[in-house]
C-alpha cells in the first residue's frame, strides 16, 4: 500500500515546489493535494472571484506546473481536495454556481496531472441555531453534485463525498452534520451512482471527524465497505479538529487497521495531518522532522493493516 500525505499545511507555508519537497526527501509516495489553499473560506462568504480557479484556462496552466514539479520530485497525485465549503447557504445563489464553476475546473486539473479521485465536501449548513431539515440539506446537495455529473463523465476522475461536522462557537460543542451518519453517507452515493448511471461516485471516509462525532471507525469502515475510494486519516483529542498524526491523538488505529483490511481496500492511504506543523511543529527548521515522523507513522500504520494478527 502507497502513502501520500496532504499538501495545504506545507505548500501554504513554503510555496509550491519547496513545500513538495519536504513531502518527497520525507519519503512520501505522493500527495493529496489541496486546490482549496487557492480560494479559502473567506473568498467564498465575499464572492471574491480573484483566484485562479475561476479561469479554466489558468488552472490548465497551473495543473501543467504542478505536473512538472511532481514528475520530478517522483511524487504522484493519488487523490486531491476542492475547495470548501462547497456550497453556503448565507450567500447569493449566483456566487454558489462560481464555486461550483471552480470545481469543476478542480477536475479538469486532476485529468492533467493524472489525479483519479476528487474530494468535494458536501453542503454542510454553517449555524448549528439554524439548522434546516434533512430535506433541505438533501436538495442543497442535489444542486452541488448532480450539476458535476457531466465533467465527472469527461474527465474520468471519480467525486468523492466525505462526513461532516458543525461546531458551536458559543457552546464550544461539536455535532454531526452531512453524512456523519454513515447510513445517510451510503444513501447519498448510491442515490449519485444511480443518477448518474454508473459510479461517478465514492466517499472518502475521514477518520479525524468520526472522532470528533463519537464514531468507531470500524464498524464505519466496513458499513461504507467498497464505496470507499480514499481516506482522510489524522487524529485528534476528539474536541478540536487538529488533524495531527496517526497515534498523537485518540483514535483505536488497531480497529482502523482491521476494517481497511476487512473491506480489502488497497489504494493508497492519505495522511491529511497537516496541523501536526500548523499546531505544534511550527518552527520553520522542524518541517522536515515533523514530516519524517509521519511518514514514519504511516508506515507503521500500513504495516497493521497488512499483516493479519492485530485483534480488536
Amino acid at each position: 500500500m502507497k502513502l501520500c500525505t496532504s499538501t495545504g499545511a506545507l505548500v501554504g507555508k513554503y510555496g509550491l515546489e519547496e513545500g513538495l519537497k519536504i513531502i518527497a526527501d520525507a519519503g512520501f509516495d505522493g500527495v493529496d493535494f489541496g486546490f482549496d489553499l487557492y480560494l479559502g473560506w473567506n473568498q467564498i462568504r465575499d464572492g471574491d472571484t480573484n483566484s485562479f480557479l475561476f479561469d479554466l484556462e489558468k488552472c490548465k496552466e497551473f495543473a501543467k506546473e504542478l505536473k512538472h514539479i511532481l514528475d520530478k520530485l517522483g511524487l504522484k497525485p493519488y487523490q486531491c481536495h476542492a475547495p470548501f465549503p462547497s456550497r453556503r447557504d448565507d450567500i447569493p445563489e449566483e456566487n454558489n454556481a462560481l464555486v461550483l464553476e471552480s470545481i469543476k475546473n478542480c477536475f479538469y486539473m486532476c485529468e492533467i496531472i493524472g489525479c483519479k479521485k476528487l474530494v468535494v465536501h458536501p453542503f454542510v449548513a454553517l449555524n448549528i441555531t439554524k439548522y434546516p431539515t434533512t430535506e433541505v440539506i438533501h436538495e442543497a446537495n442535489m444542486k452541488l453534485y448532480v450539476p458535476l455529473i457531466e465533467t465527472i463523465k469527461e474527465t474520468g476522475v471519480i467525486c468523492c463525498l466525505e462526513n461532516m461536522f458543525i461546531g458551536d462557537t458559543n457552546s464550544k460543542r461539536i455535532y454531526a452534520a452531512t453524512c456523519s451518519d454513515i447510513a445517510e453517507a451510503c444513501q447519498y452515493v448510491d442515490e449519485l451512482n444511480e443518477i448518474a448511471g454508473e459510479e461517478c461516485f465514492g466517499f472518502c471516509l475521514d477518520i479525524g471527524h468520526l472522532l470528533l462525532v463519537g464514531l468507531d471507525p470500524y464498524n464505519a469502515t466496513l458499513k461504507l465497505g467498497k464505496r470507499i475510494v480514499c481516506f482522510h486519516v489524522h487524529d485528534n483529542n476528539g474536541l478540536e479538529d487538529l488533524h495531527v498524526s496517526p497515534y498523537l491523538g485518540i483514535c483505536h488505529w488497531d480497529r482502523f487497521a482491521k476494517a481497511v483490511r476487512e473491506i480489502g481496500y488497497t489504494d493508497p492511504l492519505d495522511l491529511e495531518a497537516g496541523g501536526t506543523i500548523l499546531n505544534y511543529f511550527r518552527e520553520d527548521g522542524m518541517a522536515q522532522a515533523a514530516y519524517d515522523m509521519l511518514n514514519a507513522a504511516g508506515r507503521h500504520l500500513i504495516k497493521e493493516i497488512e499483516e493479519e494478527n492485530h485483534e480488536n
